[in-house]
C-alpha cells in the first residue's frame, strides 16, 4: 500500500469564468423579497437585476464563515470525474473517472480563488444585500476586477434576464491528497493528463465545455507540485 500524497494544485485562465452556486438558501431569500408588497413596484418576473444583488448568491462559500469567495470543491471534483471518464486507464474498457472520485480528496472545502492576484471579500460585498441600485453593483465589479454579465435566455416561451459574476484573469489554488496510487493509479504524471483534459475539455461553473449547454468558458492550465 503507498503512502498518501499530497500535491499542490493551481488552476489559471485560460477563458472567462461564469460562477452560478445552486444556492437554496439565497434563493429563499431573493423570493421572500419579490413576495415583499413593499417591493412591488422594484420587482420584474424573471429579470436577475430585480432584486439587483441577486448574483451575489451565484457566488461560491459560506459567507458566515469564510472571509473571501472560492472555488468549491464539488466544481474541482466534477470536472476531474468528467475528465477522468475521457482518459483510458488500459484495463479494456476502464477509464479514470471512478479513480477521480474515490482515489484523492479536495483538501477543506475549498481551493482559495483569486481575480488579479486578489481575493474577493465577504466584508466588501455585504453592503450590496441592501443596495437595488444595479449600477452601483456594475460598478462594484468593475472596481474589484471582475464583470457581471447580462444575458437574455429563454425559459419556455419567455425571456428572462440572468446575471453571472464573470471573471478574466482568475487563479484558484489549494491542494489535494491522492490516498493510494498503486490502487488507484493516480500518479503525478496521469493526474496532470486529467488535469489538462478538464481544463481544455471540461472547465469549471458555468457554461463550460462539459456542461449540459456547453458553452467556451471556464477552461483553464494546470500546474501540479508535490509537496
Amino acid at each position: 500500500m503507498a503512502n498518501p500524497k499530497q500535491y499542490f494544485v493551481r488552476l489559471t485562465a485560460k477563458a472567462p469564468l461564469l460562477m452560478h452556486r445552486d444556492n437554496l438558501k439565497f434563493s429563499e431569500t431573493v423570493k421572500a423579497w419579490q413576495r415583499d408588497p413593499q417591493n412591488k413596484e422594484f420587482s420584474i418576473a424573471g429579470d436577475d437585476r430585480s432584486p439587483a444583488w441577486t448574483w451575489i448568491g451565484c457566488l461560491y462559500g459560506d459567507s458566515q464563515v469564510d472571509p473571501y469567495v472560492v472555488m468549491d470543491s464539488d466544481c474541482i471534483m466534477s470536472t476531474l470525474r468528467e475528465a477522468g471518464a475521457k482518459m483510458m486507464t488500459g484495463r479494456g474498457k476502464e477509464t479514470f473517472k471512478k479513480q477521480t472520485q474515490y482515489g484523492l480528496v479536495v483538501d477543506g472545502v475549498a481551493f482559495k480563488f483569486m481575480i488579479n492576484g486578489q481575493q474577493l471579500s465577504w466584508d466588501d460585498l455585504r453592503p450590496l444585500t441592501t443596495n437595488n441600485n444595479f449600477q452601483d453593483h456594475v460598478q462594484f465589479a468593475t472596481d474589484h476586477g471582475f464583470e457581471l454579465f447580462v444575458k437574455r435566455a429563454v425559459i419556455g416561451r419567455s425571456k428572462h434576464v440572468r446575471v453571472r459574476p464573470m471573471f478574466r484573469n482568475w487563479v484558484a489554488e489549494g491542494t489535494i491528497t491522492v490516498f493510494d496510487e498503486d490502487v488507484s493509479k493516480l500518479t503525478q504524471d496521469n493526474l496532470q493528463r486529467i488535469f489538462d483534459l478538464a481544463g481544455a475539455m471540461t472547465g469549471l461553473c458555468d457554461w463550460r465545455p462539459g456542461s449540459p449547454k456547453p458553452g467556451s468558458y471556464g477552461t483553464f492550465t494546470t500546474e501540479i507540485t508535490l509537496v
